[in-house]
């Protein structure tokens, strides 16, 4: 089956055999990220009752090793809500995934794992579903009405340009040398 590509001109392709599926799907994420959520998704989920729904933990001064180490048990223990820790420069992401009917409330699933990571290790949490730190920084400087300055030199103003990176970042980056 051709799959329509309205981002470009490459068409996607759907293959069923055997029981068996596959897409073949253009490569430039413009193009390719459409039409997985406007085919591919649709298409697996037509036969399922199920989905998955997940949460994305965003944590920053722990590393990967000491956070599994504190979760550990948590993470054995617990088949749905699943948790998985993802290590990422500068920061740790951990996954909080539930597996509901449609017509279920993922969030009632959710929650007292969210909870309970927070418990263990709310100390190093920044964010859920921020996207990354700086975003996080430019949010948060936002929301207080503070503003940031850097001086920087051996660096050659990487730590602005992170910062300038985060769309609207002007609004609180007031100076950088």
């Amino acid at each position: 089956i051709t799959l329509y590509n309205k981002f470009g001109t490459a068409p996607g392709v759907l293959i069923e055999k055997d029981g068996k599926i596959a897409f073949m799907l253009p490569g430039p994420p413009r193009e390719m990220r459409p039409m997985f959520d406007n085919y591919v998704i649709p298409y697996l989920q037509k036969d399922s009752d199920t989905v998955l729904v997940s949460k994305m933990i965003h944590l920053f001064g722990i590393g990967e090793s000491m956070l599994e180490h504190k979760l550990h048990d948590v993470m054995v223990e617990s088949s749905n809500p699943t948790l998985a820790p993802y290590a990422k420069e500068g920061e740790v992401q951990l996954r909080v995934t539930a597996r509901v009917r449609r017509d279920e409330d993922a969030e009632a699933i959710l929650q007292p794992m969210m909870d309970k990571v927070s418990e263990i290790a709310g100390e190093f949490i920044y964010g859920i579903d921020i996207g990354d730190l700086q975003t996080a920084a430019v949010t948060r400087l936002k929301e207080k009405g503070l503003h940031v300055a850097t001086a920087e030199s051996c660096t050659g103003g990487s730590f602005a340009k992170m910062i300038t990176d985060v769309s609207g970042a002007s609004s609180v980056l007031n100076e950088s040398y």
